[in-house]
């Protein structure tokens, strides 16, 4: 299993963000609201690599 920090800074409010690193992956922090200008690092422990890691909140057109 590989720990990996994940850097997040919102450009405008991000409703319910969330981050998917596999099914088995352990997230520090997930489902959570930032604010305009707002940063987080999230500690991620999983075996899949960063480059397959999905990212996504209610902000997103799947969900319009």
């Amino acid at each position: 299993t590989g720990e990996f920090f994940v850097k997040i800074k919102a450009q405008t409010y991000l409703p319910f963000f969330k981050i998917w690193a596999g099914e088995k992956a352990y997230i520090e922090d997930n489902y959570f609201d930032m604010g305009a200008g707002e940063e987080r690092t999230i500690r991620v422990l999983t075996d899949t690599q960063p480059e397959n890691f999905v990212f996504n909140s209610f902000d997103d057109e799947w969900n319009k």
